[in-house]
């Protein structure tokens, strides 16, 4: 996990740089720098997430897996906890990549 400490260390250093950067620039480099910082806070929120992930021992065959359970009737019998599981996992992909999109009840803020 450390490893990923130390990567949002160095996007929030870079993101406080372009921030200072794009006081000075012209309209469209501001843009620019504005874009660039979005997407550091993404690649940071995705840090944390996979951070999370492996403390849950979370992971891509997990999902794969449960997609060809769901495929295969095997969660027929217990859709509310299935759903539940899924909008949870949804929910939180989501708090990546577009966070002020979710609902105030599922915002960390």
């Amino acid at each position: 996990m450390d490893e990923f400490v130390d990567a949002a260390e160095i996007l929030r250093t870079v993101k406080e740089f372009v921030q200072q950067l794009s006081a000075g620039l012209e309209p469209k480099a501001k843009y620019d720098a504005q874009v660039a910082i979005y997407l550091l806070d993404i690649v940071t929120r995705e840090l944390a997430d996979r951070g999370r992930e492996m403390q849950i021992g979370m992971d891509r065959a997990a999902i794969e897996k449960l997609c060809e359970d769901i495929r295969a009737g095997r969660h027929d019998a217990d859709w509310d906890r299935t759903l539940d599981g899924v909008l949870s996992d949804t929910i939180r992909r989501v708090k990546i990549v577009r966070p002020d999109h979710l609902s105030r009840e599922h915002r960390d803020d």
